[in-house]
């Protein structure tokens, strides 16, 4: 007799040729020796391909009960081998899906006892199949296995064939927590409305992997949920939950929570500092590709509490140059912290203007007579009924290089600090000059002026400096100056002395004022509608926390974080008001 290999090669080879005589070779080897058919057929199959002969090879083994028993044995068959076998069965022979799964079933109520091995990599060939409807009942039984690797995997399987959620909230009273957990895991690409509701029960599962596998899924969906429920896991006691919550984080990396991880490394072990490492890198390369695909900014502009306990913060935000407002705020993705514990819900809502607005401009006149144009046209456009406004220029002072401009008689300009009013009844500008002896000698002296040209307290004053300017007397100024509720706000070009931009800066931040910096003396315009904004333009974030009379809040986005506190500190230092209008970018989604 031929060599068995031999033969089942020659018939494979041979099989396009003449199909009929390579069945009658291998019914011949069948009848007359069934053993070395199958230990022939088991050495050709190592190197299985796509040819005609290779598939019918594979449907005759199957259909005389020859392959199942060696493709889901080890010893047999590598898994990447029993893959691609499967890959050409499953084409072959439509109930090869169904016998494999049939066969395991038996396995474990008893009736063919498979052994652990071929029990798992009848799993494991199951789970290349997992798309075929027709096995969703045979996993939903392989649930009892006494297998406990095999139970978790049915689990899954099964929920994802179901189209509804019902079989994962079954499972979550299953005992066995990898049940649950894979169960939970069938629901990520779920119908959002269908996984939710039982994403957010599983995330108080208890176990550390049911709730990670939820949080993980509940941030598949933007979910604002999981976030402080992550920043719970993340500062957990508990290594293990630590580990969970960095898994989740990897998966989906968010730059929000840098400043979440970062301070753990110091005293992390060495397994929790390599994750926390890899994690941190993770969420950096995503804060990269947020950078690369545009910004949108988030400023916090001041915070506040009311008498009942809600807190609030003033935003501002931006697609690049463009406010966002009304719907694009849903695109907004931000995380609130309240004195380091994360808000489990908030409210954002346009922030009612103010009723009435009072401001003064104070502007040197060695701007441009174009920058000043632009500045107090912007300024005259945004005034609605009843808002008032002064417009007040002074001489530079000590201006290094640069000689003081001539006084003009320029009615354009407001060179003598006029003071105009929208006109309610003919919905027009009427400019009304109010001389006050000649423009103020410099900044020191403009400052008391432009208080008084407000015409009363509780408006903002809008203080426009030159590069160059030097003012001794400033700090003096502004501390004589300054009447409660009156808000002053810096429009500071580059090249701004520290004498000058450090008073401002103080003063901007002990009345809740705003910065401006730009590169441009040109700016000024642009300076002005940024305080404009900020009156007209900002939303209000506000939430019921806890009782403590003052607060500190942390807005982070997908870039980095804003803070603010309130009350604000008495004597804070220059800068301090930096830190409050921080610009952080979040991803517009």
């Amino acid at each position: 007799m031929a060599d068995p290999v031999q033969s089942v090669q020659w018939t494979i080879e041979n099989f396009f040729i003449n199909p009929a005589l390579s069945r009658r070779t291998l019914q011949a080897m069948l009848s007359t020796d069934a053993r070395a058919l199958e230990e022939a057929s088991v050495g050709v199959l190592q190197e299985v391909t796509d040819s005609l002969g290779y598939q019918f090879l594979i449907a005759f083994l199957y259909n005389n009960g020859l392959l199942l028993k060696h493709l889901c044995n080890p010893a047999s068959f590598s898994a990447e081998q029993a893959a691609r076998i499967t890959n050409v069965a499953v084409r072959v022979q439509s109930g090869f899906a169904v016998s494999l799964a049939e066969r395991l079933v038996h396995s474990a109520e008893g009736e063919e006892p498979l052994g652990e091995e071929a029990e798992n990599r009848t799993m494991e060939i199951l789970s290349m199949l997992a798309r075929n409807q027709k096995l969703g009942s045979y996993f939903e039984k392989l649930v009892n296995h006494p297998n406990l690797g095999i139970q978790s995997k049915a689990a899954l399987l099964a929920g994802q064939l179901r189209q509804d959620g019902e079989w994962a909230r079954q499972c979550l009273l299953n005992p066995e927590s990898r049940v649950r957990a894979n169960a939970v895991e069938s629901l990520w690409t779920k119908d959002p409305e269908i996984a939710r509701p039982i994403l957010w029960d599983a995330a108080f599962d208890g176990n550390n992997r049911v709730e990670g596998n939820a949080l993980h899924g509940l941030l598949r969906l933007r979910d604002p949920r999981a976030i402080p429920l992550l920043h719970k896991m993340l500062t957990d006691e508990g290594e293990t939950r630590r580990h969970t919550g960095l898994w989740v984080l990897g998966r989906n990396p968010d730059p929000r929570f840098i400043p979440v991880l970062a301070p753990a490394i110091g005293s992390a072990r060495d397994e929790t500092r390599k994750r926390l490492f890899a994690t941190l890198k993770a969420m950096k390369g995503a804060r990269d590709a947020v950078i690369a695909r545009g910004q949108v900014s988030v400023e916090i502009l001041r915070t506040a509490r009311t008498d009942t306990g809600l807190r609030k913060a003033y935003v501002l935000c931006r697609a690049g140059s463009r406010l966002l407002t009304g719907t694009d705020l849903t695109t907004l993705d931000l995380s609130v912290v309240d004195s380091g514990h994360l808000v489990a819900s908030y409210e954002m809502a346009q922030a009612p203007a103010p009723s009435k607005l009072r401001c003064g401009l104070l502007a040197p006149r060695t701007r441009s007579d174009g920058a000043v144009r632009a500045a107090v046209d912007r300024l005259a456009k945004s005034l609605r009924n009843g808002d008032e406004a002064a417009v007040l220029f002074f001489d530079a002072g000590v201006v290094k290089n640069t000689p003081p401009a001539p006084r003009r008689e320029d009615p354009v300009l407001f060179e003598y600090g006029p003071r105009f009013v929208k006109d309610p009844a003919q919905l027009r500008m009427q400019f009304a000059l109010r001389r006050t002896g000649g423009a103020p000698a410099g900044l020191a002296e403009a400052i008391p002026a432009g208080v008084r040209a407000m015409g009363a307290a509780g408006g903002n004053l809008i203080v426009a400096a030159v590069p160059g300017l030097e003012e001794p007397g400033l700090t003096e100024a502004l501390q004589s100056s300054v009447k409660p509720g009156t808000a002053i706000h810096a429009i500071l070009p580059s090249g701004v002395i520290d004498s000058v931009a450090g008073p401002l800066a103080e003063l901007a931040a002990a009345t809740g004022g705003r910065l401006f910096r730009s590169d441009r003396e040109e700016d000024l315009a642009e300076g002005l509608q940024e305080f404009l904004d900020g009156l007209f333009l900002p939303y209000e974030i506000s939430w019921q926390e806890g009782g403590a009379s003052g607060f500190k809040i942390q807005i982070y986005s997908s870039y980095g974080h804003g803070e603010a506190v309130w009350p604000r500190p008495a004597g804070a230092e220059a800068g301090a008001a930096e830190d409050e209008s921080k610009r952080v970018t979040v991803e517009c989604r």
